[in-house]
């Protein structure tokens, strides 16, 4: 058994999202705790959060900020970033699969704006970010 995970070229730039979109929800909840009374009486309650944008800014530091070049498959150790990576694609699938649905009507749009349409770009990424999350939650079962 391998110790580390290939991140396909192809599925980089959607993992950086799904990324980006963790490291919101990570923050929403802190908001949310910043808000309770006392809060400063219980720093555990951060903890899970405090953890989940470590996670994902190790996560982004391995596979790059920046969507400013060409994509390269990456390396992770899937004991150290399979929980967070796992988190992250399960949760922006979903995404993927709404802007599948909306793709007919947003390319319309994109028509009428003389710019090029995207829902066959959007099935693919779907497809190919499904396959890798098929392949993450593998590896996940296998190193816990």
């Amino acid at each position: 058994m391998s110790t580390t995970l290939t991140i396909p070229a192809n599925v980089i730039s959607d993992v950086r999202e799904a990324l980006f979109c963790l490291m919101g929800d990570a923050t929403h909840e802190i908001v949310g705790t910043l808000t309770q009374p006392e809060r400063e009486l219980y720093p555990e309650w951060f903890e899970t959060d405090r953890r989940r944008l470590e996670d994902v800014f190790a996560l982004l530091d391995l596979i790059g900020w920046a969507a400013d070049g060409e994509s390269r498959e990456v390396e992770v150790d899937p004991r150290e970033h399979g929980r967070s990576l796992k988190e992250a694609v399960d949760g922006y699938l979903p995404l993927l699969a709404d802007q599948e649905e909306e793709a007919d009507a947003n390319d319309a749009w994109r028509a009428e704006q003389g710019r090029p349409p995207r829902k066959d770009e959007i099935i693919m990424s779907a497809l190919a970010l499904g396959e890798f999350a098929a392949l993450v939650e593998q590896r996940f079962r296998e190193v816990r």
